[in-house]
């Protein structure tokens, strides 16, 4: 009977670690600098089950170039029809009416709910490109933004990295112990 009890929560507490993995995931992008000089830093959490994006907070800076782009805080989605998020691009805007920005970031490969690091690409096959600009329709809802000077582009690196849970690993382990306890208990009955 003991062991049954022992058995049961090895197991619910392996079905937990395995369900934490399954569980949004906070991500991290640092290291992201655009042609004129301006960076790009934030966070935001990625549901790959639901291909969802929440709790958004990046902020970009302004370049060194005659003409660049100032920088804005993104905490939203684009809401334009032309525009979509998923889990190789996040698509954000800034602000409203003709002084609303667009921020596009582009992965060099999904995003998951395992976490890991992937790198910022400059563009894709599609044609999207990692870049920021001012919007050439009242809140980014055309599609477009309009080109340099009033925009800028990925000119080097950025990683986009999960933001570690050490709380699922211990849940991991602690669940690998039981079941390994278990086991060993069985084969010394």
């Amino acid at each position: 009977m003991k062991s049954k009890i022992l058995g049961s929560i090895a197991l619910a507490m392996l079905a937990g670690a395995l369900t934490a993995n399954a569980t949004p995931v906070t991500w991290a992008v640092t290291g992201l600098v655009m042609n004129d000089g301006g960076t790009v830093s934030g966070s935001f959490v990625f549901d790959a089950t639901t291909d969802t994006y929440s709790a958004i907070d990046f902020v970009t800076t302004a370049g060194s170039a005659a003409g660049d782009f100032g920088g804005a805080t993104y905490t939203t989605l684009n809401p334009g029809s032309n525009f979509f998020s998923n889990s190789t691009l996040l698509n954000l805007t800034a602000g409203s009416g003709t002084s609303a920005s667009d921020l596009e970031l582009l992965w060099s490969a999904s995003l998951t709910n395992a976490g890991g690091t992937v790198t910022t690409i400059a563009s894709n096959i599609q044609g999207s490109v990692t870049a920021e600009g001012l919007c050439d329709s009242a809140g980014c809802t055309d599609g477009f933004y309009t080109s340099i000077p009033k925009g800028r582009v990925l000119a080097s690196g950025g990683t986009v990295s999960s933001v570690p849970l050490p709380g699922a690993a211990w849940l991991l382990l602690s669940g690998l112990v039981g079941v390994g306890a278990l086991a060993r208990k069985r084969r010394a009955a």
